[in-house]
């Protein structure tokens, strides 16, 4: 595989699709409540 290719799969990689986006900042809420319980 050249370079290149190979770049480009890695970028794949990194984007996130929207899905993901949503779940991530769920789990970022949910531990910003947990904070708050803590505090």
């Amino acid at each position: 595989m050249s370079q290149v290719a190979k770049n480009k799969k890695v970028r794949k990689t990194i984007r996130t699709s929207p899905e993901e986006k949503k779940a991530i900042s769920e789990a970022f809420k949910k531990l910003a409540k947990e904070m708050d319980k803590v505090r």
